[in-house]
């Protein structure tokens, strides 16, 4: 998780950087915010500023919020993205408010019922995807 120095804050544009960070990460999306986290790791003693237009993201585990999945853009990890976040330690975090995929259906061009989609199960794979809401990722790592 972000530490608590890294935390999300909002500024304008025309304000001015305080000069008590040694870095600051602009944009508190997943890349930013995993940025900081690795920063806060490798560097323990430094304060990382992470900068955000957005306000904080809304609880993980505010079911209100993401009941609706059809609202919310939804981001898959497979095999790459589950190693990297283990290794920054917010794998356990992330793992607990996502969902397995075990496949998909396709639809050939033209299809309009979903009886004439053609479904494809992954049992082979040796990393089952983890699919959650983008903002809902965000959620976990900004807390």
């Amino acid at each position: 998780r972000v530490p608590a120095y890294a935390r999300a804050s909002t500024m304008s544009m025309s304000s001015t950087i305080p000069q008590q960070y040694s870095s600051v990460v602009v944009g508190g999306g997943p890349a930013g915010l995993l940025s900081a986290i690795m920063l806060a790791q490798k560097f323990p003693s430094q304060k990382i500023c992470v900068y955000d237009r957005l306000s904080a993201p809304p609880n993980p585990n505010d079911e209100s919020v993401w009941s609706d999945v059809g609202k919310h853009y939804l981001i898959g990890l497979g095999h790459r993205g589950q190693r990297a976040l283990k290794q920054f330690g917010v794998w356990d975090e992330v793992e607990a408010v996502s969902a397995p995929i075990r496949g998909r259906k396709d639809w050939a061009p033209g299809a309009t019922k979903v009886e004439e989609g053609v479904e494809r199960l992954a049992n082979d794979k040796p990393v089952t995807t983890m699919v959650l809401p983008r903002n809902k990722f965000v959620g976990v790592l900004y807390e």
